[in-house]
C-alpha cells in the first residue's frame, strides 16, 4: 500500500532526474570540456529511468495488476462495470 501511495512521487523524482541528467549531458557535451564523461552521464540517466521498471513491478506484485492505476472510486467502479459487461465500456 505504501508503494502505491508513493508511486507518483517516486515516478516524478526518478523521471525528473533522468531528464535532468540527459539535458545536462547534452548541454555539457556541446559546450563543456572535451574530457566530459558523456557515456557515464548517459548511463546514470538511463539508470534512473530503468529504476522505475522494478518499482512498478514491485507495486504489481504487492497490490495486484488491476489496482495500480485506480486512483479514484469512480475509476474503480467503471472498471468493475466494464469487466462484468464489456458493452458498457463506451456507453
Amino acid at each position: 500500500m505504501v508503494f502505491l501511495i508513493l508511486e507518483p512521487l517516486v515516478t516524478f523524482v526518478l523521471a525528473g532526474l533522468a531528464l535532468f541528467g540527459l539535458l545536462t549531458t547534452l548541454f555539457l557535451y556541446l559546450v563543456g570540456p572535451p574530457e566530459f564523461p558523456v557515456w557515464t552521464m548517459l548511463a546514470l540517466s538511463l539508470g534512473f529511468a530503468i529504476a522505475l521498471v522494478p518499482y512498478h513491478a514491485l507495486i504489481r506484485c504487492k497490490t495486484g495488476a488491476a489496482a495500480i492505476y485506480m486512483h479514484s472510486q469512480e475509476t474503480c467502479m467503471h472498471l468493475l462495470c466494464v469487466v462484468r459487461d464489456p458493452r458498457r465500456a463506451y456507453g
